[in-house]
């Protein structure tokens, strides 16, 4: 994750209300089904493709083959190569190999309600593409039902109209669709060589929608009317009524239906900038609280390894010398200038000096000193700073470093320092092996000490980079999308700020996630990803009020909210009403007619829990007392899914209509 964008998305995905493994969850495909794009841009729709039907019918779909077409001509018969690339396994398929996965799903009897048909899907994205070349790709169902011979199908040209400025081919292309319906060498006059014909654009009357914007893990959107289509078309559900649907969608004598599609979902997005903005508004509180942003003294000689006049630095580096000079161990017992049987061991360092005339200091000089002095002047210095940085990293939070100037650095450390050497009088009155250890060691904590204060000065411009990081991530989360507080997402705001205030009232959890936030040197994706994993995630797991409210589904969230917020009507009613006005003003084709068609079917897609006074059995009752208008039929897809519900209005479209520009 590089942007607060990305982070938000992903959190979206963690705070996706979970649901068990189990097939009891999800709706059976009616039949086995095949899905086929016509070319790349058409390929494009395949994850937001594979997530609806996923959700849907859960492993059922494993089954399916998904399969992009480059270039119809490749599927005429006797053609050669492999023209499908299958989006799920990968690499390409010859008619054979297709044939042979149809084979094998036809045989999965467990996954799909009644194996007497096989259901297939065809999707063209037109943007960009001729009249000549959608004739092309509409003619391509001919060939693929060649390889279905001896297989009942069900047919369905799933058709996406562009109409961004530019782009915009739209009127072409229906008027090419209306021509191939009453061309009469094509089939019959009248009639379509597909059971059903969707068409589909992102141009309303409430203007353009997010059609074409590209897939988004995290979002519902328009983009998932194709497989609410093949949802509401193809599944075993016990509020789902197939043969009032299969009238709506599948009726070669029909030039076209369309559809209007509204959704009302549980207010992710809000609530994950919710939570970021409180949390980092408290973060933000502890940058002026002296506890958190100035180092005492204590935790300066902690940060830099220092405890009871022992350096851990120094006490590593020490040991990893002392390996390397051992072969000089019991050096003083052979040194000349003594006395017939005279030692040294135990005579004090001073006196040993004089008692050998110089011999000690030149070996010491000629070995132990310069073994240690060519140690600390290579390998060794580049260890002692990586643990120097790494020792004060996870010690001190950038905005305490960034708190001390150079000249307290230096003092700092100094003083730090000052006890973990002995004094020159001291070691003059040691036996002679202690006293060469502690002059390595005092050398050693020299070079230590003056390492130290020049790490804790570049560490400083780091955390100072580090902080810099940090405010602009609080900027660009104060400037997130704006939060929704009307109708369904009344609110939000209200509600999880108090949820937010009340995780992070534990002065730990804001101690350790300040901490682990502002280490210095991280990056803004480190940053991101600390705020998703040890704020967002934990927060998303807690409870409030005795009740895990992140984890609630759809309806009882809503519920929740909007009692909190004193709402004067029920959830059931604020979502329904939301469902059902204005439907008709998101005809995803609509803007191209001079005449309006009429409304022929509804489908409502939510979750519907059984249980008479259950918040969702609430909602599928208003949406089911809804007004019913005469001729207009209404269906019921029983979701699993319970983060949103969504209202689908179909209309069929006639010769006129589909030709209008």
């Amino acid at each position: 994750m590089e942007t607060v964008n990305e982070l938000v998305g992903a959190a979206i995905g963690d705070l996706r209300t979970q649901r068990g493994s189990g097939m009891s969850d999800y709706s059976v495909p009616e039949y086995p089904a095949c899905v086929f794009y016509y070319g790349e841009r058409s390929a494009e729709f395949h994850p937001d493709v594979l997530r609806g039907v996923r959700d849907g019918w859960g492993g059922s779909v494993e089954s399916i083959p998904f399969l992009e077409i480059d270039d119809p001509d490749q599927l005429k018969e006797g053609a050669s190569g492999e023209p499908f690339h299958d989006l799920r396994g990968g690499g390409h398929l010859g008619a054979a190999d297709l044939q042979k996965q149809v084979m094998a799903m036809m045989s999965q009897s467990g996954m799909f309600a009644n194996m007497n048909q096989c259901s297939l899907y065809c999707v063209v994205d037109s943007t960009g593409i001729t009249p000549e070349d959608f004739h092309r790709w509409y003619l391509a169902i001919e060939d693929i039902k060649r390889l279905f011979t001896g297989v009942s199908v069900n047919t369905m040209l799933m058709v996406l109209l562009n109409n961004d400025l530019g782009t915009a081919n739209a009127p072409k292309i229906v008027t090419e669709l209306r021509a191939l319906y009453d061309a009469e060498d094509v089939g019959s006059v009248g009639h379509h060589l597909y059971d059903g014909v969707f068409v589909y654009g992102n141009k309303t009357k409430r203007g353009y929608t997010g059609l074409f914007s590209g897939f988004d893990e995290a979002v519902h959107s328009e983009r998932d009317v194709l497989s609410d289509v093949m949802l509401l078309s193809n599944s075993h559900n016990g509020y789902l009524d197939l043969s009032t649907s299969g009238k709506m969608f599948y009726s070669s004598d029909r030039p076209a239906f369309t559809a209007a599609f509204k959704y009302v979902d549980r207010p992710r997005r809000d609530i994950v900038v919710v939570a970021l903005k409180i949390m980092l508004a408290k973060l933000g509180e502890m940058m002026s609280d002296p506890t958190f942003t100035k180092p005492s003294r204590e935790a300066m000689g902690a940060a830099l390894g220092i405890q009871n006049g022992r350096s851990s630095i120094v006490e590593q580096s020490r040991q990893e010398f002392a390996e390397v000079a051992s072969k000089f161990a019991g050096f003083e017992r052979n040194l000349p200038n003594l006395q017939q049987g005279g030692n040294i061991v135990s005579m004090p360092y001073g006196m040993a000096l004089q008692a050998t005339g110089g011999c000690l200091q030149a070996f010491l000089e000629q070995n132990q000193y310069r073994l240690l002095s060519e140690y600390l002047g290579s390998a060794g210095s580049g260890n002692i700073d990586a643990r120097i940085e790494q020792q004060v990293r996870s010690s001190l939070n950038a905005a305490q470093l960034a708190s001390l100037n150079d000249q307290q650095l230096e003092s700092r450390t100094l003083e730090a320092f000052s006890d973990v050497v002995l004094s020159e009088d001291t070691i003059m009155q040691r036996p002679v092996p202690d006293a060469v250890q502690q002059l390595i060691t005092r050398a050693i904590a020299g070079q230590v000490r003056d390492h130290t204060v020049q790490s804790l000065k570049r560490m400083r411009a780091a955390a100072e980079d580090t902080l810099r990081t940090f405010t602009a991530i609080q900027h660009d989360v104060a400037f997130a999308a704006s939060i929704k507080q009307d109708g369904a997402h009344m609110n939000v705001e209200g509600f999880y700020t108090k949820c937010v205030e009340s995780f992070f009232s534990d002065v730990n959890v804001r101690a350790n996630l300040f901490a682990e936030l502002l280490r210095v040197g991280n990056t803004k994706a480190d940053m991101l990803r600390i705020l998703r994993e040890h704020a967002l995630q934990p927060l998303f797991v807690s409870e409030f009020g005795g009740k895990h409210v992140f984890e609630m589904g759809f309806m009882d969230e809503a519920v929740e909210r909007l009692a909190d917020g004193k709402s004067a009507e029920a959830a059931d009613l604020v979502v329904g009403k939301e469902l059902t006005e204005n439907v008709g003003d998101r005809m995803g084709y609509s803007a191209m007619m001079l005449r309006e068609p009429d409304r022929a079917m509804e489908a409502y897609m939510l979750h519907i829990d059984d249980t008479p006074g259950s918040a969702s059995h609430k909602l599928y009752s208003y949406l089911d007392n809804f007004v019913r208008l005469p001729g207009v039929s209404r269906v019921y897809y029983n979701a699993g899914q319970r983060d949103s519900a969504t209202s689908i209005w179909f209309y069929p479209l006639d010769e006129d209509q589909l030709s209008a520009e």
